[in-house]
């Protein structure tokens, strides 16, 4: 879904560009393109208005007021190019050229002045509505000054309408891209949300964590002193036992062996004492 999404907002800004050359492309060569009118000029506002439409087809929301806007301009611009490929090329219709290009100009600047008013809180409106005062502003040149407009001037006019339109156009793309109709179906301001969420991404920029510092080693006596300050968790639940201390050995000595018996002298055999006879 956000594939498709993405596709549809670069479809919509390469429509654009599309657009804004045809436009730079005759205002170049505004003499060349009117005089070749009855072959050229029908086939440009012919792919103008399918560009309008195909935008229209691969907007994510397709709300009323939104759509109205680019829906008239591609009505207006198929209307002058299927009269002039199958008609009089310098007329449409019963009147001239120049009067309905007018009148074309003029609608055109009211489609895209509804598509300001509906996106007035959008960060992109002042692009709309610059793009309006445009074609408002040629085509009231265009359309109460007919009579003394040359067919340079016609060609110049043409350009900076089909530029016109692509700068709203790629306003709405961008719309597309930043989802701003759906904050504004829920309520919410596109410009205040933005806003948000750029102050949020430069603080977070601003503060980067602080990197994992390494532990330095212990010194062999102080490992020992933390070990001694912090019990065990293991035992430390365990009743306390009295630490046993291992008595000095006695020392033995050897003992002398026993000398064996000495044996006993013989008896003397006492002398007889005999009684005198």
């Amino acid at each position: 879904m956000a594939m498709n999404r993405a596709m549809d907002w670069k479809t919509q800004a390469g429509l654009a560009a599309i657009l804004g050359i045809l436009g730079l492309s005759i205002m170049l060569n505004p003499v060349t393109i009117v005089s070749a009118a009855g072959s050229l000029i029908p086939w440009l506002l012919l792919i103008g208005a399918a560009i309008q439409f195909v935008s229209i087809l691969l907007r994510s929301r397709r709300r009323f007021r939104i759509v109205i806007g680019p829906a008239l301009i591609g009505i207006l611009l198929a209307y002058a190019g299927l009269s002039m490929k199958f008609g009089d090329p310098t007329t449409i219709g019963p009147v001239s050229l120049i009067f309905v290009l007018g009148l074309l100009l003029i609608g055109s600047a009211g489609a895209k002045l509804m598509i300001a008013v509906n996106a007035k809180q959008s960060k992109y409106f002042h692009f709309i509505l610059a793009a309006a005062i445009l074609s408002a502003v040629l085509g009231a040149v265009m359309f109460f000054n007919w009579s003394e407009v040359s067919v340079a001037l016609i060609g110049v006019f043409i350009g900076l309408e089909l530029i016109a339109d692509a700068v709203a156009m790629a306003a709405l793309a961008l719309r597309d891209r930043d989802g701003e109709e759906a904050l504004e179906a829920r309520g919410l301001d596109p410009v205040a949300e933005a806003a948000m969420a750029a102050a949020i991404s430069a603080a977070a920029t601003a503060t980067p964590a602080a990197p994992a510092e390494t532990p330095q080693p212990l010194s062999p006596s102080i490992a020992v002193m933390q070990e001694a300050q912090v019990p065990d968790i293991e035992t430390s639940s365990a009743p306390e036992v009295p630490p046993v201390t291992a008595s000095k050995p006695v020392p033995m000595t050897a003992s002398k062996p026993a000398s064996p018996p000495r044996a006993r002298a013989p008896a003397k055999p006492k002398p007889a004492v005999g009684k005198p006879s």
